[in-house]
């Protein structure tokens, strides 16, 4: 049981202080190197289970996950049940696991892509604790959602109490009023920096940043 070869040259997973980082996985299978037959869900499971073969190499499982970012072909017509097999297979894993991991969902983004390595219908990303930081850590999934005017903002963190750590994910609702995007836009950052400051975790020991929007509303020089 193995998880397919690298098709790029990057590294599968890095582990920094029991965090481990990892590269993204489609549905390939190892033996063959092609796409799972099936759709969306079949290559939903397989990425999962790549997923898996990697995060035990790194002392870790999917059942220590911490954030995970799911990125699903535009050709999709219900991406969001990608988040639904996710948590699904989780929690499949979770009760059939002895051992101590989070109770709670992992967050998940949904990121839409227009195209992915080998015409694949998703990639999923995860970052995990290692075994033996679980009980250390504590990590508690928090989940908020923000409305004001016609828009809303919604937040999902991951907090680790028994030390300062903070994995956070915030989007702010669709609209098509310029106005009201730059107003969620500004309260997405106040968001970032309050979960930041309650984590006590400074700025300078943020690791990165990711931030996706839509091409479409920005010009060339705003990009």
């Amino acid at each position: 049981r193995w998880a397919p070869c690298n098709i790029g040259p990057y590294s599968q997973a890095t582990q920094v202080n029991g965090t481990v980082y990892m590269a993204g996985q489609i549905g390939l299978k190892p033996q063959t190197m092609k796409l799972v037959d099936g759709g969306v869900v079949a290559q939903t499971k397989q990425s999962l289970w790549n997923c898996r073969q990697v995060l035990k190499q790194m002392d870790s499982d999917i059942t220590q996950l911490l954030f995970g970012v799911a990125f699903v072909a535009s050709t999709v017509t219900q991406p969001l049940r990608v988040a639904a097999c996710v948590t699904d297979e989780i929690d499949r894993f979770r009760e059939s696991s002895e051992e101590d991991n989070i109770d709670s969902v992992c967050p998940l983004s949904i990121v839409l892509v227009p195209r992915m390595p080998r015409d694949a219908l998703v990639e999923l990303q995860f970052l995990a604790l290692q075994r033996n930081l679980i009980n250390v850590l504590q990590p508690v999934v928090d989940e908020k959602t923000t409305h004001f005017e016609s828009c809303s903002v919604a937040r999902q963190s991951t907090v680790c109490k028994g030390g300062s750590q903070l994995l956070t994910h915030i989007v702010g609702s669709n609209t098509s009023s310029a106005t009201l995007a730059a107003v969620a836009e500004a309260t997405i950052v106040k968001t970032l920096a309050k979960d930041i400051a309650d984590a006590s975790v400074a700025w300078s020991d943020i690791v990165f940043l990711r931030v996706y929007f839509d091409a479409t509303r920005h010009s060339e020089s705003e990009m």
